[in-house]
């Protein structure tokens, strides 16, 4: 008996990662987002632009309502947290970065609440609001100052193409808001 618990214990060991805390029901973002963006082939010529990063995953659900009511709780704690449906799943995310050791860092910001750090890939709609989101993700992931990611924002618009998002991006009083602001509406487009 002691041997067939051991050998069970063996097998375990042989199919899980015993590096990693993220629950087998944690689906990869990366499959995913690009599941659900192969599907749109009919229209595939209107997505043209690529965001490549890593999610600061807190949940996936299939109940959206069980998803939102995580959410509802954790931004009463000040958590962002952003719901994102992709392939009849529902994602609570809290930041987007450009390494997974970003990605950590953020995560290391929510000591009491568990998180995932999963590759992240979507397309997006080859839109002024698309490029200006993109410009603003980098522009926050290479660490810029505020100032410098409003004259990214600044420099982006281009005469009508001005959004109330823009003007958003440019009245956000911190980093953190931006970030909040560049993460909701990537989230928002790559859904479109």
């Amino acid at each position: 008996m002691i041997v067939g618990i051991f050998f069970g214990f063996c097998l375990l060991y042989l199919f899980s990662d015993p590096h990693s805390s993220v629950a087998s029901s944690q689906a990869d973002i990366t499959s995913t987002s690009t599941a659900s963006v192969s599907q749109i082939e009919p229209n595939s010529s209107s997505f043209s632009t690529t965001y490549e990063g890593y999610a600061v995953q807190l949940g996936v659900f299939e109940d959206v309502k069980a998803a939102e009511q995580i959410q509802e709780k954790l931004n009463e704690q000040a958590v962002s947290v952003f719901l994102w449906n992709s392939n009849g799943q529902t994602y609570l995310i809290h930041r987007l970065a450009a390494s997974e050791l970003a990605g950590k860092k953020l995560a290391a910001q929510l000591p009491n609440i568990e998180t995932y750090v999963k590759p992240f890939r979507v397309e997006l709609p080859e839109t002024n609001v698309a490029n200006t989101t993109l410009a603003v993700q980098q522009a926050l992931d290479a660490e810029q100052t505020l100032a410098e990611v409003r004259a990214v924002v600044s420099e982006s618009m281009q005469g009508s193409d001005k959004t109330a998002w823009h003007d958003q991006l440019l009245e956000a009083n911190s980093r953190s808001e931006i970030e909040n602001l560049t993460t909701k509406k990537l989230l928002e487009l790559s859904a479109e």
